[in-house]
């Protein structure tokens, strides 16, 4: 082994000791970690986002404001440090933070929402990247793929995979209730929440059973 891997060997384990410390209730603690995780990002960007990716992912999700906090709060950071370099990774972080912006903790729910405002006008950018990009791993590839194709349908329902109904029931959808249906199942499949409402009459009880 020579010099340089045992190097970067050592700097791989440091990883998940800096990440435990997203989850303590000392509001210091969390920020040093995130600062720490931030700067190991503007070093080694692909790395660093191969290593914290899936442990960031699941601190948000978790039960304790504290993790959710301290992950979001470093996303936060490594995004003000990394600037432009972020673009490359933008895809795979707005999906789980529009999750967070619905988050019971104000604070975790302010700084969701501020770092996803600063992510979705990346988006452009992410879009007309070269293949000069940054060589992420396959892992992170796929699930960037995979989540490019949620923010076009977000961002364009009428993209919505088509879904078929299973059950029979004794009514002929219109156009507009099956879109409504496909909306529906689309928030349903990516863990989001929404709503059908209006105040014409356009079948919203019928679209909800089917939904």
């Amino acid at each position: 082994m020579n010099h340089r891997t045992g190097l970067r060997d050592q700097f791989c384990e440091c990883y998940q000791p800096i990440l435990s410390f997203l989850s303590s209730k000392n509001a210091r603690i969390r920020n040093c970690a995130a600062k720490i995780i931030s700067v190991l990002a503007d070093q080694n960007p692909c790395m660093t986002m191969d290593k914290i990716f899936d442990t960031i992912i699941q601190l948000m999700a978790a039960d304790s404001r504290f993790s959710r906090m301290g992950s979001i709060e470093a996303v936060y950071l490594t995004m003000e440090l990394l600037g432009d370099k972020i673009t490359a990774f933008t895809v795979l972080f707005i999906v789980p933070i529009l999750k967070l912006m619905a988050d019971v903790d104000q604070a975790v729910r302010q700084l969701s929402a501020l770092s996803f405002g600063k992510l979705i006008q990346l988006m452009p950018l992410e879009a007309g990247m070269n293949r000069n990009e940054p060589e992420l791993s396959q892992r992170l590839q796929q699930r960037r793929d995979h989540d490019r194709i949620f923010l076009e349908q977000l961002l364009d329902s009428s993209k919505c995979e088509s879904v078929k109904i299973e059950i029979k029931i004794n009514a002929q959808l219109r156009d507009y209730q099956i879109d409504g249906v496909n909306w529906l199942m689309f928030l349903n499949r990516f863990g989001l929440h929404g709503i059908l409402s209006d105040e014409m009459g356009l079948g919203k009880t019928l679209q909800g059973n089917e939904g």
